[in-house]
């Protein structure tokens, strides 16, 4: 089986129209992995946060520090949406984003006695 055709990249997309449609003051950014092969290894998922997810994070927060100064805390909010997902690329997540106090959403698909 191919990585691309089990990306979640396309439902990351529907879900962002949905959320701007019903809340557009939310800025929702979307960081795919681009079916990385190394999602199954701690390290490389490691690596992938750092150099993919963090540098988008951080320059966010730059930003909400400068327009609104020490309550940037109250104003920067983190959610991920994950499915079913490599047991490291979550581990990977949680403790690189642990001082941002992340919120999770978690989707899954529904399983049937065909699956």
């Amino acid at each position: 089986a191919e990585p691309l055709d089990n990306s979640t990249e396309s439902t990351a997309r529907i879900a962002k129209a949905f959320l701007n449609a019903v809340y557009p003051q939310i800025e929702v950014v979307i960081i795919s992995s681009g079916g990385e092969r190394g999602m199954f290894r701690y390290d490389d998922n490691v690596k992938f946060v750092k150099d993919q997810v963090l540098p988008v994070i951080e320059a966010h927060r730059t930003r909400v520090v400068e327009e609104h100064g020490e309550d940037w805390g109250k104003r920067l909010n983190i959610t991920l949406s994950l499915s079913d997902g490599a047991p490291a690329r979550i581990a990977a997540l949680n403790a690189s984003l642990r001082s941002y106090r992340p919120n999770y959403l978690h989707l899954w698909r529904l399983k049937t006695y065909w699956d």
